[in-house]
């Protein structure tokens, strides 16, 4: 990918973009880390109910922010798995510590409605850390 403003879609489960440097990849072989292929940045199309749009694991984050202020108390719990970052991965890819927290951070779950907190508990330590 040309890392512009092509903007990335899902088609039967493999990557669609207009981009001129896109290259044909399934999404669950490439969100899968392995030592020898340690990026798991996939497009991930949006849960967030009347969004339509798909962004790139990496940057899904910041897509929260911007277009959804109010996500943490409205993101599926049973999602936040999928914007999760191994710190394996970010050893691999030589991310500094610092910067490594690159899926939503625990306080993203002290909105979170009881009914989730048993799960979200357990997830926090999965997704930060």
């Amino acid at each position: 990918m040309c890392g512009g403003t092509c903007l990335p879609s899902i088609k039967a489960k493999k990557l669609n973009s207009q981009c001129p440097s896109t290259y044909p990849f399934m999404i669950s072989t490439a969100k899968k880390f392995l030592s020898t292929r340690p990026c798991t940045n996939v497009p991930i199309a949006c849960v967030m109910v009347g969004c339509n749009e798909t962004h790139w694991k990496y940057n899904y984050k910041q897509h929260l922010a911007e277009r959804h202020p109010d996500w943490q108390r409205l993101i599926p719990v049973t999602f936040l798995p999928e914007l999760q970052i191994s710190r394996e991965e970010l050893l691999e890819l030589k991310i500094p510590s610092h910067l490594g927290c690159l899926a939503p951070t625990a306080k993203a779950f002290y909105s979170v409605d009881s009914s989730h907190s048993l799960y979200a508990e357990k997830t926090v330590g999965n997704i930060t850390g």
